[in-house]
C-alpha cells in the first residue's frame, strides 16, 4: 500500500500510466519521502530477529572493513540457549575476520556511555545552543521577512524623526502612512511563518534534552530512544570501538577491554539531581 502510485493520482494498466487521472490522496514530496524510508530499511538486514530487536542495525560498522555489522544468532547444542550477535556482514561470506560480538553487552554499553555522556551539562547547553540556532536556518523565509520588517522599522522611525523637527509634509505623512500599512504585513506573515515551524527558546531545547536523563534504559524501547537520538554511527575496531554522536559529531573513543569488563548495565537512568520534574508540552519533539 505504501507503494501504490494510485496515491499520487497515478492509473497503471497493463502497463500504461495515465498520470492526474485519479485524485490524489497525498503530496508527491511525502510519497517519495516514504519510498526512501522503505529502501533504507529493505537495505537493514535482519533488523528483526526472532522478536529480539536489534537497536544498533544501520549504526554499527565493522572497524576491519567498512561493512555494516548485522545480526547474528546461535543456539547453544548443550543447553539450547540462543546467543544473538553483532557480526560484519562479509565475514558470513568469509571476506572479513572480524569475530562477532554480543548483542546485548554491546548495546547496553554503548547506552550506558551515552548516558555518561548525557550528565554533562556543558554538553547539554552546546547542544540546546546549537537546535536553537538550526530553527532560524531551516526557515529560508523568517529570516527574510525579519530583516524586511527591521529595514521598515528604520524607515519609520527616520520619518518620525522628521516630523518632530518640523518637516510633516503630506507626502511625508503618506509614506508614513503606508510603511505602517507594510510593517503590519510583514507583522503578519511573521507570525504565520512562526506557527507553521514553532520558535523555541533554548531553555525549551535544553528541558527536552535534560529529560533524557530521566528515561528508563532497562526497558527496550528507553534503550532504542537513546540510541536512535544520540548514536550517529559506531565503529567497532579489534582493540577498541568508535562513538560518534548526534553532537556535532563528537567522537569518543572506548578500549574494548572497558567494554568486555564492565558490568554496568541497564542499571536504569543515572540520579541526576535538578532533573527537569516535567516535559514542556509545546516542544514538536518529545522525549515521553
Amino acid at each position: 500500500m505504501l507503494s501504490n502510485r494510485v496515491y499520487i493520482g497515478e492509473y497503471h494498466h497493463m502497463g500504461v500510466v495515465i498520470e492526474n487521472s485519479v485524485p490524489q490522496l497525498v503530496s508527491e514530496e511525502l510519497f517519495d519521502a516514504v519510498q526512501l524510508e522503505l529502501a533504507k530499511n529493505s537495505k537493514a538486514p535482519a533488523r528483526h530477529m526472532a522478536d529480539e530487536d536489534y537497536l544498533l542495525t544501520t549504526k554499527l560498522f565493522c572497524g576491519r572493513c567498512g561493512a555494516m555489522m548485522v545480526a547474528q544468532a546461535g543456539t547453544s547444542g548443550t543447553k539450547g540457549v540462543v546467543y544473538r550477535y553483532y557480526a560484519c556482514v562479509r565475514q558470513k561470506k568469509h571476506q572479513c575476520e572480524k569475530k562477532p560480538v554480543s548483542k546485548t553487552k554491546l548495546e547496553d554499553f554503548i547506552v550506558y556511555k551515552t548516558m555518561e555522556f548525557l550528565k554533562d551539562d556543558d554538553i547539554i547547553e552546546r547542544l540546546s545552543a546549537k537546535l536553537y540556532e538550526l530553527q532560524y536556518t531551516e526557515s529560508t523565509i523568517l529570516p527574510k521577512l525579519q530583516e524586511q520588517l527591521k529595514q521598515k522599522e528604520k524607515e519609520i522611525e527616520n520619518i518620525v524623526n522628521a516630523v518632530q523637527k518640523g518637516y510633516a509634509t503630506e507626502t511625508l505623512l503618506k509614506r508614513l502612512d503606508g510603511l505602517e500599512k507594510e510593517k503590519r504585513e510583514i507583522s503578519d506573515a511573521i507570525a504565520k511563518e512562526q506557527l507553521k515551524a514553532p520558535i523555541f527558546s533554548q531553555d525549551h531545547f535544553k528541558m527536552a534534552l535534560s529529560n533524557f536523563r530521566k528515561i528508563d534504559i532497562t526497558t527496550q524501547e528507553g534503550k532504542r530512544k537513546i540510541i536512535d537520538t544520540f548514536i550517529n554511527a559506531i565503529y567497532l575496531y579489534d582493540d577498541h570501538l568508535k562513538i560518534i554522536y548526534n553532537a556535532n559529531g563528537k567522537e569518543e573513543t572506548i578500549s574494548l577491554a572497558e567494554l568486555e569488563s564492565s558490568t554496568l548495565f541497564s542499571r536504569g537512568a543515572p540520579n541526576i539531581q535538578g532533573a527537569c520534574k516535567k516535559i514542556c508540552k509545546s516542544l514538536v519533539f518529545s522525549c515521553d
